[in-house]
């Protein structure tokens, strides 16, 4: 990715340029980024004028199909926007936003009255600047007649607040990020994460961390807990040309290069216990320059989506809905109204289609054993986006069905969930020889096994041991007897290790007994529809 040059002198002077432009104000997002709020340490920054004028997304035909596929959850970028700039202030640990801002550009945006007509909504004024309070907990607010805002949640004395800051906002790496883009990269990705990591949280992570050998970086766990601990960000920067292309640069204080050895590992490894883990990563390139770490390779339709997954606008009404006689902001001429039961033929097979491709992507990569850690997040995300999908004129049957489908993705992104909490549980118990299991549940570890504790209908038994596996050792004589002769290491080891693959089996097989229900009920509500309306779905 160009704007990401690896040779240290040439990144150098192209930050030194990009820093002139943006004193300069040359730059196309200057104008945008002033409406970030304080505070925001995640930054999307999306030229989507670039994005569609690029050779694969023409090749694609993305711009004919650029309303459904933003309403379909493929892609984050609202119809009609030349510009969009998204910020939030992340929880880090969690990775949950406790806010989100957005700014959009367009040729010419949608009034507040057309977007108002099409999702509902409350008029508003905040300070001088009109504004709508939407149904979704958000706020859409006017900016000028290209461009609009919107806040979310919709707390209006923070959104008054929001509006009436000054520009300048940003912190200096974020306003790093703001100056790749404005050099030639469509689709930038920053997150501030200083101060954000401990050495013990580190550590502690990386304990847990299966793939990522520190004998072969020849480190202490505290010597590689000290380096990764300095984060300053991470940026994600994606181009768009005849392929897309996306590359990572992590941002150390310290020096990275004896990191080298286990850089990629620890990277990914990072990702996958945030949920940002996308797969084609895995066959990416890594190197280590200074204090950086890059990642860089390819990105399918897959990986853009899941990418789209985590990127949060406050609301979807920010998109160039229908006005009322039809015709979208900057048409040319209304169309002639549809037939009311052509239009819901139509509505329902494009909602079907949509949540027919979150499923086909989830099919694909429905985890591995090895892989079971690292998916949960997507399950969550796929639910999120089926309840944001329009629902207007669409058959009741399919909304029901839709539905169903989100909350069969939550389950199984709870079953993956539960698999970590079971495994921290057992882990615990097994290192811990002066506490059994059920005195740190306050219940006996047969009690708790049958009951299921923390997966409800998906586990059943979670681990299906009796109590006397692993933990007997703290039951009396028996215990004792059991494991005479075996040192403390080694039983803590083996206890570990079998109630690893027990859980990981467990949530795999959860997951994929929830994809196979979720298969047929596709198959069944496909056949109904194309029985009731007579066309193929």
């Amino acid at each position: 990715m160009k704007s990401f040059d690896r040779t240290p002198r040439v990144l150098c002077l192209f930050l030194l340029v990009s820093a002139i432009l943006v004193q300069r104000g040359l730059g196309q997002f200057d104008e945008m980024v002033k409406h970030i709020p304080a505070g925001a340490n995640a930054l999307v920054l999306v030229n989507a004028e670039k994005i569609f004028a690029s050779a694969v997304a023409k090749s694609g035909g993305w711009e004919a199909q650029r309303g459904k596929r933003f309403e379909s959850g493929v892609t984050c970028i609202p119809a009609k926007a030349v510009r969009a700039v998204i910020a939030s202030q992340l929880d880090l640990e969690t990775m949950r936003p406790q806010w989100d801002v957005a700014v959009i550009d367009f040729p010419a945006a949608p009034s507040l009255a057309d977007i108002q007509q099409h999702f509902g909504g409350l008029e508003d004024t905040l300070g001088n600047t009109p504004a709508l309070r939407v149904a979704d907990d958000s706020y859409v607010v006017a900016f000028s007649k290209t461009s609009l805002g919107a806040i979310g949640p919709a707390n209006r004395q923070a959104a008054a607040s929001w509006l009436q800051q000054s520009g300048g906002q940003l912190s200096p790496y974020l306003q790093e990020a703001v100056g790749y883009v404005d050099a030639g990269t469509e689709l930038i990705l920053a997150i501030d994460a200083a101060n954000a990591l401990t050495p013990a949280l580190v550590r502690d992570r990386l304990s847990a961390a299966e793939d990522v050998d520190l004998k072969a970086a020849k480190l202490s766990v505290d010597e590689v807990a000290n380096i990764v601990s300095s984060l300053r960000g991470i940026m994600f920067g994606v181009t768009f040309g005849k392929e897309v292309f996306g590359k990572m640069k992590i941002d150390l204080a310290q020096d990275a290069k004896s990191l080298a050895p286990i850089a990629k590992p620890l990277v990914l490894a990072a990702l996958a216990n945030h949920g940002a883990m996308i797969d084609e990563m895995s066959d990416w390139k890594v190197q280590v320059d200074g204090t950086h770490i890059y990642l860089d390779g390819p990105l399918g339709e897959s990986g853009l989506m899941r990418l789209s997954s985590m990127i949060n606008l406050p609301t979807h009404a920010v998109h160039a809905p229908p006005t009322q006689g039809g015709q979208a902001p900057g048409a040319a001429a209304a169309a002639p109204p549809a037939d009311p039961a052509q239009t819901v033929v139509e509505t329902t097979q494009d909602y079907y289609k949509s949540v027919d491709r979150i499923l086909a992507d989830l099919r694909g990569r429905k985890g591995s054993e090895r892989t079971i850690g690292q998916i949960g997040v997507w399950f969550g995300n796929y639910a999120n986006k089926i309840d944001r999908l329009p629902i207007l004129n669409v058959d009741e049957e399919m909304l029901q069905y839709g539905q169903y489908v989100a909350q069969q993705l939550r389950n199984a992104s709870m079953a993956i969930k539960g698999y970590g909490i079971n495994k921290r549980v057992a882990e615990e118990s097994a290192d811990n020889s002066a506490a059994p299991l059920g005195g740190v549940l306050g219940q006996s570890a047969s009690d708790y096994y049958a009951s299921g504790a923390y997966g409800g209908g998906f586990y059943g038994r979670p681990l299906g041991l009796p109590a006397a596996y692993g933990w007997a050792r703290n039951q009396g004589a028996a215990g004792t007897a059991y494991w005479a002769g075996r040192s403390e290491m080694r039983q803590a080891f083996a206890a570990r290790t079998q109630a690893d693959v027990q859980l990981k089996s467990v949530a795999a097989t959860s997951v994929q007994q929830i994809l196979e229900q979720l298969r047929e009920a596709h198959e069944k509500v496909r056949v109904d529809m194309t029985k009731k309306y007579n066309v193929e779905f």
